[in-house]
């Protein structure tokens, strides 16, 4: 439910906003499958959307208030910095974004198709910086690819059929 809930806001659907309120009601922190956005964050970018800052600050700050007591608290997955990073850049520091991107990197995040077309992250698309990241996420991808031998897949694949 919560990716489809991504999903709706991502592309714009009619929906999305209803569906980001049934989350909301759910778990406002719970992260979902697709990028790990909280139904929090994803409120929060649809008032920036509609240009309502006042009502979205609050969402932003109690976002990245309880990430940070995550990370402090020992939570070293990429969906916290990852989510930090749209939390910044809806606060308008790209500084801020860019740096979380990298930590989500740096902890595991490689999901160099969905970054690409992510609507909150969409402004940082022209930004030098931003695309150092998404090259070092396919070379990732490039030496990780390289390493797996698929000689084998075809007799392993025909094993289970005997």
């Amino acid at each position: 439910r919560t990716v489809l809930t991504e999903i709706a806001v991502f592309t714009g659907a009619a929906d999305a906003r209803e569906r980001v309120e049934q989350a909301l009601k759910i778990g406002p922190g719970a992260h979902s499958g697709l990028l790990a956005y909280s139904p929090r964050t994803l409120r929060a970018f649809l008032w920036m959307q509609a240009g309502d800052r006042e009502n979205a600050r609050p969402l932003i700050d109690a976002a990245l208030a309880e990430n940070r007591a995550a990370l402090e608290a020992g939570d070293r997955n990429y969906p916290l910095p990852h989510e930090n990073a749209a939390l910044h850049l809806m606060l308008g520091d790209r500084t801020a974004a860019l740096e979380s991107l990298e930590a989500a990197v740096n902890a595991g995040f490689l999901d160099v198709g969905l970054l690409r077309v992510n609507p909150i992250m969409a402004p940082l698309a022209n930004e030098p910086r931003f695309r150092q990241v998404v090259d070092r996420i396919e070379r990732n991808l490039r030496e990780m690819r390289s390493r797996v031998d698929l000689r084998d897949l075809d007799e392993l694949a025909g094993a289970d059929q005997r």
